[in-house]
């Protein structure tokens, strides 16, 4: 059985993340382009970002739930309860 790699967008936990961070972006009510605004960045961004095209790190992560509008820590406890065996 072969290992998934670390750091891929295949893995299914990075699926979770980004559902994850979907989620509090539409609870808050915002749409990729208005977070991309508040990021001071391109509508790609966000899109590329959700659609798991591109991998973002723990800063990205942090700036993303900030301009959402949610704790970050709250939105990775979330994510981590979420992936986390019961």
């Amino acid at each position: 059985m072969a290992k998934e790699k670390i750091g891929s967008v295949d893995l299914a936990e990075y699926d979770v993340l980004v559902a994850t961070l979907i989620e509090a972006r539409l609870e808050k009510g915002l749409s990729q382009r208005a977070v991309a605004k508040l990021l001071d960045e391109d509508k790609t961004y966000v899109q590329r970002v959700e659609q798991a095209e591109r991998r973002i790190d723990v800063v990205e992560f942090l700036l993303l739930a900030r301009a959402i509008g949610v704790d970050p820590k709250q939105l990775f406890n979330q994510f981590v309860d979420r992936i986390a065996p019961k």
